[in-house]
């Protein structure tokens, strides 16, 4: 339950991490096939990303933008981007 953290399961295909930039070009991509949940959250959390307690949780000002993924007003996490 990152902020800015959208995840987007693709059957067969490894699991990437892809960053993004404010114009959704992509900037990095990890491998996470090596790591379980919690190292994946940590490793968000070492890229600066903020986890929320709850999905609808509280995201501080300084964490609103960044990292990497403008906000999106008004999308829900069904929504496509």
């Amino acid at each position: 339950m990152c902020h800015n953290v959208e995840f987007k399961p693709k059957p067969g295909a490894p699991p990437f991490l892809v960053l993004l930039d404010g114009e959704g070009e992509e900037i990095e991509r990890f491998d996470l096939a090596k790591k379980n949940r919690e190292e994946c959250n940590e490793f968000l959390s070492n890229l600066g990303f903020f986890k929320k307690e709850s999905r609808e949780g509280e995201v501080p000002e300084e964490y609103q933008t960044g990292p990497y993924l403008p906000v999106v007003p008004n999308i829900k996490p069904d929504d496509e981007l």
